[in-house]
């Protein structure tokens, strides 16, 4: 006889019959924890590198621009803090990535150990906003590769025509 949890005691129509958790959707479960812990963790590692290239790496474009003499020293800061604000944006991305997978795969190994429908209910609203997260940099993703194309598309038009 398989373990069953039920999830819900009803349906919406009433009839009785509710979703269990049963010992293979379990099973998947607790290896989708594990999995997505391992992934979390090599995230917080590379968000760690992230903030480290984004202070260190600022720091050296600016000495080395500034190397070149006068017109070098703007440059070099200039593309030092667009080095600091980029690889910036990519730590705190990576690190919210991160951050959601891991309390997804904690709470989620919580509930599994201790039948703890709270700590289910936790753990797939943290994968709902990994995922959330995931939709809207892939939508503005999408928007940046977009206006790119049209303006690829329009500089294009211009260098054929003789414009540029």
């Amino acid at each position: 006889m398989e373990d069953n949890t039920i999830l819900d005691s009803f349906n919406d129509d009433g009839s009785g019959k509710g979703l269990s958790l049963t010992n293979e959707i379990k099973g998947y479960l607790s290896e989708t924890a594990r999995w997505a812990k391992f992934i979390s963790i090599i995230m917080f590692v590379m968000t760690g590198f992230a903030v480290l290239f984004a202070i260190f790496g600022g720091a050296i474009m600016g000495s080395m621009a500034s190397a070149f003499g006068q017109g070098g020293a703007g440059m070099g800061l200039i593309g030092g803090v667009g080095i600091f604000i980029m690889y910036g944006l990519v730590a705190a991305l990576l690190f919210f990535y991160a951050w959601y997978l891991f309390k997804f795969a904690t709470q989620m190994k919580m509930a599994l150990l201790g039948s703890d429908q709270d700590a289910l209910v936790t753990s797939f609203s943290n994968l709902k906003s990994y995922y959330k997260l995931s939709g809207i940099v892939m939508l503005i993703g999408v928007i940046f590769y977009g206006i790119f194309f049209v303006i690829a598309i329009i500089t294009g038009l211009g260098v054929a025509a003789g414009g540029f």
